[in-house]
């Protein structure tokens, strides 16, 4: 017997199991202030008692949990009707993350999509007081790094949960959390067997995330993965048919004869709508050139541009350069070449002072076996 300071007057007591099944559910304590409190006909009516508490707390056990699942069941419903009529990502991914928040109260709910392009994980939508400092700040993660939970998932294209994040070798603090310690648990979202993003939930309570909410929210992933999905085919046909028509609009001014000054400022301008750039440029080659002379001893010239507002275009129309090795090769190819950046600082970015990393694009202008000159975004 252990003596409780503030049950220093107990003289008697009995303890029996809350027990159903085999399961011991906890136990019921009884105490007295006077010895011997307790005969076999108090204790038949105790244990009468415990069965009877067992039974409700089991009952109300088995009722919580009934609900629960009813909760999630109406979270994945939910979700899939988000997922049939919701066609804009930012507002679906938005609307899935708010979702999962309410419905199962967990803190921070975070969306990452790939950018297959820069090989970056990009946060896209999220849930909970750090989505505004995350949003702000544009998080985002090198799918190459060594250290991260969120590379590391795409990479192995498995759940990771996990129940204390200190313990976590691969754990990256974050730059806006006011503790390190919780637990969290990261889900890839994956179609086709290609992983589009992750879904990453966050508590500061160790092991928040048990295996059911595992299973749940894997659930949640796949329709999620779908819905992105469905998503980018639905923005990429929309896309397609704006350019279909931007064609159009460019083939009207050629069968109109218009001046070419004015047909490559309405190609500028179209691209712009259908591939919004800081700078976009028609390079063309001066005229006065010998047939003989190779692309990399011709000067060219800036035909036609079109900038950003935050550009000035002072001194535009005086740019001329002479093409280097990759411009050069640039011309020489069927397809456009995209821009490293160990590449040169091509001319514009020279002009506007880009930071070394820019992107651009270039596009040959052939016709028949002449090269023409190019288009640079």
């Amino acid at each position: 017997y252990q003596i409780v300071d503030s049950l220093a007057e107990t003289k008697s007591e009995a303890v029996l199991p809350l027990e159903i099944e085999a399961k011991i559910l906890g136990v019921f304590d009884v105490q007295s202030d006077i010895r011997d409190a307790f005969d076999e006909d108090d204790l038949l009516v105790l244990r009468s008692l415990a069965d009877n508490i067992a039974i409700a707390i089991e009952s109300t056990r088995l009722y919580q949990d009934a609900h629960n699942r009813a909760e999630q069941l109406a979270t994945v419903s939910e979700v899939s009707r988000a997922i049939t009529y919701i066609l804009d990502s930012d507002k679906l991914l938005q609307r899935i993350v708010d979702l999962i928040n309410e419905r199962f109260n967990f803190p921070y709910v975070h969306i990452y999509t790939i950018d297959p392009v820069q090989k970056e994980l990009i946060f896209k939508a999220g849930a909970g007081k750090r989505t505004p400092l995350y949003a702000q700040a544009g998080i985002t993660y090198d799918l190459d790094a060594e250290k991260g939970i969120l590379p590391a998932v795409v990479r192995e294209k498995k759940t990771k949960r996990i129940n204390d994040v200190r313990e976590e070798p691969l754990f990256l603090e974050s730059p806006f959390a006011e503790q390190i310690s919780g637990s969290e648990m990261a889900v890839p979202l994956i179609f086709g067997g290609d992983v589009l993003g992750i879904l990453d939930i966050q508590s500061e309570e160790k092991g928040a995330f048990s295996s059911d909410h595992q299973k749940l929210i894997e659930t949640l992933a796949d329709n999620l993965a779908i819905a992105i999905r469905n998503a980018r085919l639905y923005r990429s046909e929309k896309w397609r048919r704006q350019v279909a028509e931007s064609l159009r609009d460019v083939a009207s001014l050629l069968s109109e004869n218009a001046d070419l000054q004015e047909i490559m400022g309405a190609i500028l301008n179209q691209l712009h709508k259908n591939l919004p750039c800081d700078i976009a440029g028609i390079w063309l080659f001066e005229d006065n050139f010998q047939t003989e002379e190779s692309i990399g001893n011709r000067k060219m010239y800036l035909a036609a541009y079109q900038l950003a507002e935050t550009y000035q275009q002072n001194g535009l129309d005086r740019i001329k350069f002479t093409p280097d090795e990759w411009v050069e090769n640039a011309l020489e190819q069927r397809k456009p070449t995209i821009r490293k950046p160990e590449d040169p600082i091509g001319p514009l970015g020279q002009k506007f002072n880009l930071d070394p990393n820019y992107s651009s694009i270039a596009a040959p202008l052939h016709t028949g076996g002449e090269i023409l000159g190019m288009l640079t975004l």
